[in-house]
């Protein structure tokens, strides 16, 4: 159900939009860490869905919050860091 992806990435964006107001700039991998245990329930249902692939998660959340300008991408030292957009 369409429903749910948006909760999950609702979700998703403010779980990352936490870490990074804790740590500031994080790199991908800790991301990953931040919404891996990651899972939304629709309202009035028992189906959840747990983020199985974080990687992939975050390969449809990041550009979205990107090209929302709610997060920055800024690379240093060939990594690439992703923190809060000002």
């Amino acid at each position: 159900s369409r429903g749910l992806g948006d909760v999950y990435k609702r979700q998703g964006v403010s779980r990352i939009q936490k870490a990074l107001k804790k740590q500031k700039q994080l790199s991908r991998q800790e991301l990953e860490e931040a919404v891996k245990d990651l899972y939304a329930k629709q309202p009035f249902s028992s189906e959840r869905i747990q983020v199985t692939d974080p990687k992939q998660f975050l390969d449809s959340l990041l550009p979205y919050m990107l090209r929302q300008h709610l997060i920055s991408e800024i690379r240093q030292n060939h990594q690439t860091y992703y923190m809060i957009r000002k």
